[in-house]
């Protein structure tokens, strides 16, 4: 997958290991205190982040197509923004 042009290393790590459906891979693209707000629901710290990737994302055959990347202006790190489009396979 062509990700766009100035896509962070942790992004394309994490859309990456997401569409290989590693769960492993997943979980590093995350440091010990990294949160998951998916649509509101935040999942905090490596347990709840497996929990939810087993559930909604990697367990459940997720692919992520990276349109574009957005830095949230709030805060000092990496986000996915607008234009990350989930889908489900198989």
């Amino acid at each position: 997958m062509t990700m766009p042009t100035g896509t962070p290393a942790a992004i394309q790590r994490l859309v990456e290991a997401t569409n290989a459906a590693d769960s492993a891979a997943f979980l590093e693209s995350f440091t010990a205190d990294g949160v998951v707000d998916d649509w509101g629901r935040e999942f905090a710290g490596q347990e709840e982040i497996a929990d939810w990737n087993d559930r909604e994302n990697t367990g459940v055959h997720s692919q992520f197509t990276l349109h574009r990347v957005i830095k949230d202006g709030r805060r000092d790190e990496e986000r996915l923004g607008a234009g990350l489009t989930p889908s489900r396979c198989c």
